[in-house]
């Protein structure tokens, strides 16, 4: 899935080399834009190929997000202002604010690593099998009551990270952007995890067509 044609123009767009190391925040809410960039800010010096990407979840807050970018000091890429026609941007040094609606989905299919956000404040989470089904290690805050089954079944088979804590996500993120192996491990999971709730529903639906048919043809049968 990560060939797909839509995440393939974003790594072109973004100029996402093979040997990047890409964290993506998506669905991100304040103040977890801020707990992110302070995490990159003191983790690019140690891994220098990290790149950042910051998905803000509403579009009236790209503007806002922008400015706490900027007076950070921050360089920073503006996905709008990016024409499909334009060459690659150079941009590795800088955060990427994706500030458009619906290339979130393909964007996650970059990420090596992927906090989702809504998660440390009062939202209850956002879909964290997006970036799962790409095989991304998954990273969420505390408060997911809105995908608790989803939750739980990643935190079983050791398939995601919750932080429990703004505190500690520096750290956090730090050890799994540090370990190759683990943070591969994480993605293997994760997409596993995906990949085997999929199976469950299309057997699902198979059973469904099944009973539907042989019901259609004892109706057939008695008329």
């Amino acid at each position: 899935r990560r060939e797909n044609p839509a995440t393939q123009k974003l790594r072109e767009l973004f100029s996402i080399r093979p040997s990047d190391i890409v964290f993506i925040a998506g669905s991100t809410q304040d103040p977890e834009e801020q707990m992110v960039l302070n995490a990159w800010q003191q983790l690019r010096s140690e891994i220098p190929k990290l790149r950042l990407i910051l998905v803000p979840r509403h579009r009236e807050r790209f503007d806002s997000v922008a400015d706490l970018l900027q007076k950070s000091g921050t360089s920073l890429v503006r996905r709008s202002k990016i024409r499909e026609t334009d060459r690659p941007i150079a941009a590795a040094g800088s955060v990427i604010l994706l500030d458009t609606i619906g290339e979130l989905s393909a964007c996650w299919g970059l990420a090596d690593v992927a906090f989702v956000g809504g998660s440390f404040g009062s939202r209850g989470g956002q879909n964290m099998l997006e970036p799962a089904a790409y095989g991304a290690a998954v990273l969420f805050g505390p408060n997911t009551w809105n995908f608790r089954h989803i939750v739980r079944r990643l935190l079983e088979q050791e398939a995601a990270l919750e932080v429990r804590s703004m505190d500690a996500f520096t750290d956090i993120l730090r050890h799994l952007l540090a370990d190759n192996s683990l943070r591969n491990e994480y993605g293997r999971r994760s997409r596993q995890l995906v990949l085997s709730q999929r199976g469950a529903i299309r057997h699902t639906v198979e059973l469904l067509v099944e009973a539907v048919s042989s019901d259609v043809a004892r109706n057939r049968a008695a008329a």
